[in-house]
């Protein structure tokens, strides 16, 4: 199924990881990356009329459609086995867009009391009590990537997945996956930051990425 918009998500491995050229390229096939599946593949969106193009830019060892693992509890054969009772959860648009249709599908069902999550720093999301009925109905919609239980976030983790806070997509985006490497990933408190007096095992090896200041700061 396709949005509003005549998108959909997909999940397409190239047979060489995409470089950072041709990541720049992909908007002028109609595509806009959406997140990375490590080892080799990624999640795009497409238009429609825009698929055989992308198609026959690249050679692809997978290319189907992306169908998020998180909206399989909410199907069918799941309602029977859990009733009809509400449970917090979170549901998540593939872009921001896309919230006032979810909102707007609530209301049709008659949920209230839904609320925005502006905070949401990885996904835009609307947060609402469900019945696994009403978590169904809203699955089926194109425009929703994911439905799952909502769980309050650590304050210290400050909404944020540690993935960003170590540059782990930037550098899956760069294509440094650690293939036949043996990777260190280093936090603070390992050296004095000065390479004169780092351990010798860490010496002349190649830094790749760092995490940001502010992140840091409240590790």
């Amino acid at each position: 199924p396709v949005t509003k918009d005549a998108t959909a998500l997909y999940l397409v491995a190239p047979e060489k990881n995409f470089t950072n050229e041709e990541l720049d390229s992909l908007p002028r096939y109609g595509v806009r990356l959406d997140g990375v599946v490590p080892p080799n593949a990624y999640v795009v969106e497409i238009k429609s009329d825009s698929l055989d193009a992308f198609k026959r830019a690249f050679k692809f060892s997978y290319f189907g459609p992306y169908l998020p693992e998180y909206k399989l509890p909410f199907q069918a054969e799941s309602i029977n086995s859990l009733g009809e009772k509400k449970s917090l959860c979170i549901v998540g648009a593939i872009r921001d867009e896309y919230r006032p249709l979810i909102a707007q599908k609530m209301d049709e069902l008659g949920i209230s009391g839904y609320e925005m999550m502006p905070d949401c720093s990885f996904e835009p999301s609307v947060k609402a009590m469900l019945t696994p009925s009403e978590a169904s109905a809203l699955a089926a919609m194109p425009e929703v990537r994911f439905i799952e239980e909502y769980e309050e976030p650590m304050p210290e983790c400050d909404e944020t997945r540690s993935e960003q806070f170590a540059n782990v997509e930037d550098m899956h985006i760069a294509g440094y996956r650690g293939e036949g490497e043996m990777v260190c990933i280093q936090d603070t408190g390992c050296d004095t930051g000065d390479m004169a007096t780092i351990h010798p095992d860490l010496k002349q090896k190649r830094i790749i990425g760092r995490a940001t200041t502010a992140a840091a700061t409240q590790r």
